[in-house]
């Protein structure tokens, strides 16, 4: 009686330990600041669609992110893990703007997506612990 009352115990003890670590929400996100802006080719024309990435080396599981609107501007939301918050955190970031896909008069897809390669900018770019307005211009 004493082993299946010890058995019992342990199975007890192991089932509410992983509904304990199950509901866990992990890490919090870092506080984040508005960030956003505009992106346009060289000779001023906006960009109309994709996506812009802000990438840190501090954390590579964080994503700051955004879609380009047709007017050419974003505005970036952070993710990690379930965990999502408008703005960036604080610190510098390497960018690549994804372009979008090109459509026919039909509506469909003009041509098939063929790992276009997303675009590296040169500059890395700070988002401060502040408002951030970045004009981004293609290379």
């Amino acid at each position: 009686m004493l082993h299946s009352t010890r058995c019992l115990f342990v199975w007890l003890v192991a089932v509410l330990m992983s509904i304990v670590v199950g509901c866990s929400s992990g890490p919090a996100l870092p506080k984040t600041y508005a960030a956003g802006g505009t992106v346009t080719e060289k000779g001023g024309q906006v960009l109309k669609g994709g996506t812009i990435h802000f990438m840190t080396k501090s954390d590579p599981l964080l994503r700051v992110t955004a879609s380009i609107k047709d007017d050419g501007t974003f505005s970036l939301f952070t993710l990690k893990d379930t965990s999502k918050a408008d703005g960036a955190p604080d610190g510098e970031y390497e960018v690549e703007i994804h372009l979008p896909l090109s459509q026919d008069k039909s509506g469909g897809l003009a041509d098939p997506h063929k790992g276009v390669a997303p675009i590296r900018l040169p500059a890395t770019y700070t988002v401060k612990a502040e408002p951030n307005h970045f004009k981004i211009v293609l290379p």
